[in-house]
């Protein structure tokens, strides 16, 4: 066979490989097929070849937009194979249209900070959690670090604030109840109140986020959870209680200060790698090898740490000239220091280049409308050493294989849904290719012609 005809045979499926695809794949011996003479050769067979090597590493993104999510997630969670990560929401607030109802009539009972659960969480909610409430002292808005105006605030972001906090509270973690409600310093609402009654000016709802910059939360050294709050307008409150006094009994008010509506709020990421295999994720132009991080990867959502994976020997492929390649599928196992109950349902695949930038994300057709390429988790709940990731990538290979060539320094990372990598934790871990079981695999299927 010419060589340079190579790519075009290895891409020529017609109508009775559909056929063939549609026969479930599952030994990794030779098999033969009985088909008909009128659709395919008697003497073809499918080949199955899993002896391709898989490199996985992992990455940590240079910044990750967290900015106008609808989780606030405030916490910190620690392995002792990924270190730990602490997720510290920032958010400021409108004055609303209750407030400026306010009157001289009213007399401050108290103010507090109120945090609506999303019903999310990662990490032991059976532990002591304590959050500090603290005020910043420059203005919450959409710059980068050369305070240029953007449309987005990173999770690597951080804003000054105050020394001694607005508030504290240590509660146990109830993520199924609506919220939590702690009360902070009078003083705010003091401040607040004058504001309506004294200066009009302020009241303008641009002047007032400048005024009020906005607001930090921290967790205490205790956290051994992240906990998620609902991050839209109604989710995370200023509430201002007071009293009016009149004839017969006190009438109680509440006013109640709404999140801005501009989407300022974001959640920063601080992760303390120092003193484990994964120390030296500094950058996004450098990987770790799951070989020298005790043959690990690992996917952390927030903190913007990805997996790559590598197909270092795919170039053998050529050298089967009487094969064409009609499946690739690769599968991944997660790893058992996972808890299992928090597997992600599903993961994606994005093409990326030597130095790990986020290219297209991967795509396969489904009728007139490409759809994304995903890993589904198959799970076993029985053995969970058994769980696996499966994924159909053949048209991204088709697509690489074109000239007989796949450039090696091409990869692919592998993350949780983008969506999910911005506005949760979750923590995923992936075994790595030197394993002896349970290892990563691309399953090539070849119709072989004899």
């Amino acid at each position: 066979m010419d060589p340079n005809c190579k790519y075009m045979y290895m891409n020529k499926i017609n109508f009775p490989l559909i056929l063939v695809l549609g026969i479930s794949l599952f030994s990794c011996d030779s098999k033969k097929f009985d088909i008909g003479e009128d659709l395919i050769d008697a003497q073809s067979g499918i080949t199955i070849i899993d002896t391709f090597r898989v490199k996985l590493s992992t990455v940590k993104l240079d910044s990750l937009p967290t900015s106008g999510t609808n989780q606030l997630l405030c916490g910190k969670y620690s392995t002792n194979l990924t270190g730990s990560t602490e997720l510290i929401p920032y958010f400021n607030f409108d004055l609303g249209s209750q407030i400026t109802s306010i009157t001289e009539d009213d007399i401050l009972d108290s103010i507090t900070l109120e945090l609506g659960y999303s019903g999310y969480y990662v990490g032991d909610t059976t532990q002591v959690q304590t959050f500090s409430l603290y005020r910043l002292t420059e203005y919450l808005d959409f710059v980068d670090d050369n305070n240029n105006s953007g449309d987005y605030i990173y999770n690597i972001s951080s804003f000054p604030h105050e020394e001694i906090p607005l508030g504290r509270v240590s509660f146990y973690p109830r993520v199924s109840e609506d919220s939590i409600e702690f009360r902070i310093d009078n003083t705010l609402a003091s401040e607040l109140i004058n504001l309506v009654l004294t200066d009009a000016n302020e009241t303008d709802a641009d002047k007032f986020n400048e005024y009020l910059k906005g607001f930090v939360l921290k967790s205490g050294s205790d956290s051994r959870s992240i906990l998620g709050f609902t991050g839209d307008t109604s989710g995370v409150k200023l509430n201002i209680y007071t009293r009016v006094i009149g004839p017969g009994e006190s009438q109680k008010k509440k006013y109640i200060l709404p999140l801005a509506a501009e989407g300022t709020r974001y959640n920063q990421a601080v992760s303390d790698r120092s003193n484990t295999a994964f120390a030296g994720l500094k950058i996004q132009d450098e990987e770790v090898p799951a070989r020298n991080s005790g043959d690990r990867s690992f996917i952390a959502g927030s903190a913007g740490i990805v997996c790559r994976i590598d197909f270092p020997s795919l170039n053998d492929i050529f050298i089967y000239d009487d094969r064409v390649m009609i499946k690739a599928q690769l599968v991944l196992i997660p790893a058992l220091e996972n808890d299992m109950d928090f597997l992600p349902d599903a993961l994606v695949f994005y093409a990326s280049n030597k130095h790990n930038v986020v290219g297209s994300n991967l795509v396969t057709s489904s009728g007139s409308q490409p759809v994304p390429v995903q890993a589904t988790l198959n799970r076993d709940k029985l053995y969970p050493e058994n769980n696996y990731y499966i994924a159909d990538i053949t048209t991204y290979l088709t697509n690489e294989f074109a000239g007989n060539y796949y450039d090696t320094k091409n990869g692919l990372l592998i993350t949780v849904p983008f969506s999910d990598l911005r506005t949760r934790a979750d923590l995923m871990i992936l075994n790595g290719e030197n394993l002896e079981r349970y290892k990563p695999q691309l399953k090539l299927y070849f119709l072989k012609y004899e």
